[in-house]
């Protein structure tokens, strides 16, 4: 399955069990016109637009831009709630990393490349914005990833971490290396719980490669949250867009 495959996985989905995306853009647009509830769909949609806007936040609609200047943080749906994200990840050298208690906590070795981690932060816009804040971050004096400016910038101050980061989640035993960087990020505001669809449709995507089953995945037993996939920046774009 190739990247527009995994978008009509991930949004065929979406549609069974979430609204919240806005539809007046992307690949998928003229499929879901064709729908009988477009019309409810696009209701409910623009609806929580309003209250967005209400409370003071902006949807930023697959935005890529924030304060007039390109970011590296791409935002769909109602942004006044949490949701799932994508961090683009590259290893700068080959590694050996024990990723907590995983597998009885023995090595597994990393090679350089680029990979991406499917989470979520169900909640508020706020819980959001900590948990990217959070693994922008990194333990001890260690220096934070420069995505963390922009994370504040679209989130806020009051999103970054209180006190030390204690490693906890595998992908935290990752990220707290020099050598790794998130360098884009997907954030998806929906009240729905999402991550496990948008990671069985990376699964499914022929280019993505399986680093060890289950990694990533504590808490979603039989699912794998941390992938390989392809160096070129053009794949990461055009897997923002199939979704979008």
């Amino acid at each position: 399955m190739g990247l527009l495959g995994v978008g009509t996985f991930i949004y065929g989905a979406i549609l069974q069990i979430s609204d919240s995306l806005p539809f007046e853009s992307g690949i998928f647009y003229s499929i879901i016109r064709q729908l009988p509830v477009y019309d409810d769909i696009f209701h409910e949609a623009e609806q929580r637009k309003r209250r967005a806007s209400e409370v003071g936040m902006k949807n930023t609609s697959h935005s890529t831009f924030f304060k007039g200047r390109r970011t590296r943080i791409a935002l769909l749906g109602d942004c006044a709630c949490g949701g799932a994200y994508v961090l683009r990840i590259v290893v700068q050298r080959n590694l050996r990393v024990r990723f907590g208690r995983f597998m009885g906590g023995r090595q597994i070795a990393v090679e350089s490349g680029t990979y991406v981690y499917v989470g979520s932060a169900m909640g508020t816009w706020k819980k959001l914005g900590q948990r990217l804040a959070r693994h922008a971050s990194r333990s001890g004096s260690t220096k934070a990833q420069e995505i963390r400016e922009d994370i504040v910038d679209a989130f806020g101050v009051g999103v970054l971490p209180k006190g030390e980061k204690r490693l906890r989640w595998h992908v935290d035993f990752l990220l707290d290396r020099h050598v790794v960087t998130v360098t884009h990020v997907l954030a998806i505001c929906s009240e729905d719980r999402l991550e496990g669809v948008i990671a069985d449709g990376l699964l499914n995507d022929d280019a993505t490669q399986v680093l060890a089953p289950g990694l990533g995945a504590s808490d979603a037993p039989g699912k794998t949250h941390l992938l390989r996939v392809p160096d070129e920046i053009a794949w990461w774009h055009a897997f923002v867009s199939s979704i979008r």
